[in-house]
């Protein structure tokens, strides 16, 4: 099981939406590398460190701020059961935890 396949089918082009270009560009600052699977998206940060965005089953987001390195990932921040219209703000909240 890959790191994108643990909820629902998620429409990517709807969630960023959601998160807004202005929240985007904070989180990455103008970075590509976002990566995308069937139920979730990695938002590149800095230094390591990643946002995913999973579209759980009961219609609501889990967002994770994420150090990976050598292959190891540590999780340093969760926030479950996200609606629609906050994703923007925990998403840039997530990319500002270390």
């Amino acid at each position: 099981m890959s790191d994108f396949d643990t909820g629902r089918q998620l429409d990517a082009a709807q969630l960023l939406n959601q998160i807004g270009n202005p929240n985007l560009l904070a989180i990455t600052g103008g970075r590509r590398g976002m990566q995308m699977g069937p139920s979730a998206i990695r938002l590149p940060v800095s230094n390591g460190f990643h946002v995913y965005v999973w579209l759980e089953a009961n219609d609501t987001y889990r967002v994770e701020s994420v150090f990976e390195r050598s292959g190891k990932r540590h999780v340093k921040w969760c926030r479950t059961d996200v609606f629609a219209q906050d994703i923007g703000q925990v998403a840039y909240e997530a990319s500002c935890n270390r």
